[in-house]
């Protein structure tokens, strides 16, 4: 495809109706036994401005290249069938067909992924060829006739981590390292809690902690983990299921304390939680042995059960209540106090060796104004879990503990849980 060397060249086939596409044409070779194929080229000439491709079918091309500018560029509900490979850059391309492709039916790049709702039908090799590691959101799209053997669903061409998420319907699974990385299937569904009183008033600010019932523990390595660290480093493998961000419960042997951190993402090749951006601050003086005392501490990222230490003379204490301009904390590990002292979050508190284990619940977050709590999960299989619920916050209406089990499943995991008030400390 060639532009006109002026104003505005653009492509069309078919026609736009609601989000798909209808009244197209169909393009093939003569015969699909014939050696010289056809080609589709949109690329090497970058001055094409449009190009959309609507309720076509194609058949039996070598090439389909589209151009690397995606603003103005969409396929929608077209049939790909004996084609070569097809490389969308970052176009939208949805509700489309590929159909025992030649080699693979597309081509990969970038995370930069505009394509949903497209079906894999029979690849002769591959379906999706990636050529750059990160995390890539699959939008039901369905792959048929792969295998654990081949054909497969993605050839990782990298030799790093390629992660993909199952959404919605979904079903890749079968990979092939042809660069020597790793490829991570994960298929996200949503755990969802909502918490109300007796009479159906919603509850803001309950914690909310979701676990597996027999959960994973990890091992600290013997070096490197060190206070004021901004990251964790563990000794095994991840688990598939890992959150991608959330929070790590840290077993300190040598004291018998548990330590909370919140971690920003997760990388499982170098088997490391990496924490949130260290935030810090001084007490203005007015603090105890349980509160810090600053102006617009409350607006920092600061939340309730995050350690957080003192840089001053090197104690710690979990935090219990976030305020405007006050943190309430446990009493300090060396049981001091606050009062002009330093601070630390986001940082690790003590040094922690081998002897020091890690554990990764699914949930722990507090309700919203809605009474809600929501986190994804990287679902592998139907996975047992406990729930525990607690609001009593001192100054607050204060609420019984309420605890139960259930099951994520292929549909996540949904809850409604109503409060009984404390009628002995309320």
């Amino acid at each position: 495809m060639v532009d006109n060397g002026t104003g505005t060249t653009e492509f069309q086939l078919g026609t736009k109706s609601g989000s798909r596409g209808i009244s197209g044409c169909v393009v093939s070779t003569e015969s699909t036994a014939q050696t010289p194929k056809w080609s589709f080229d949109a690329k090497t000439d970058t001055d094409v401005d449009h190009c959309k491709l609507y309720g076509c079918t194609f058949l039996d091309s070598s090439t389909f290249d589209l151009p690397l500018s995606a603003t103005y560029v969409e396929t929608l509900s077209c049939t790909f069938e004996g084609c070569g490979v097809v490389t969308p850059q970052t176009s939208k391309m949805e509700y489309c067909n590929f159909i025992s492709a030649d080699t693979y039916a597309i081509a990969l790049s970038s995370t930069t992924l505009n394509i949903k709702y497209c079906n894999f039908i029979n690849p002769t090799n591959s379906a999706i060829q990636i050529t750059t590691t990160g995390t890539y959101q699959f939008y039901d799209m369905v792959f048929t006739g792969t295998s654990a053997s081949g054909p497969y669903d993605i050839e990782n061409t990298t030799a790093g981590l390629v992660t993909i998420q199952n959404n919605g319907t979904s079903n890749a699974q079968y990979s092939n390292e042809t660069g020597g990385g790793t490829t991570e299937f994960q298929s996200t569904k949503t755990i969802s809690v909502h918490i109300e009183d007796q009479n159906g008033n919603n509850i803001q600010g309950a914690q909310v902690y979701v676990q597996k019932s027999s959960p994973t523990t990890y091992t600290s390595v013997a070096t490197g983990n060190n206070q004021g660290d901004g990251d964790f480093v563990v000794q095994e493998s991840l688990d598939a299921d890992c959150p991608a961000t959330g929070w790590l419960k840290v077993f300190d042997k040598s004291t018998g304390k548990q330590h909370n951190y919140r971690y920003a993402s997760k990388s499982s090749s170098t088997k490391t939680f990496t924490f949130p951006t260290n935030v810090t601050g001084t007490d203005d003086g007015n603090g105890t042995s349980t509160t810090i005392s600053e102006t617009g501490i409350g607006s920092k990222n600061i939340v309730e059960g995050d350690t957080i230490r003192n840089t001053t003379d090197g104690s710690w204490a979990i935090v219990l209540k976030v305020e405007a301009n006050q943190v309430t904390t446990t009493k300090l590990s060396d049981g001091g106090s606050w009062a002009s002292d330093n601070y630390s979050v986001h940082t690790l508190a003590v040094t922690y060796d081998d002897n020091d284990t890690v554990q990764t619940p699914l949930m722990n977050k507090e309700t919203d104004a809605n009474g809600d709590a929501s986190e994804t999960f990287n679902y592998q299989s139907d996975t047992p879990i406990i729930v525990r619920i607690r609001k009593s916050s001192s100054g607050d209406t204060r609420y019984n503990p309420y605890n139960t089990t259930g099951t994520i499943t292929t549909s996540g995991y949904f809850l409604t849980a109503v409060l009984i008030q404390d009628s002995i400390v309320s």
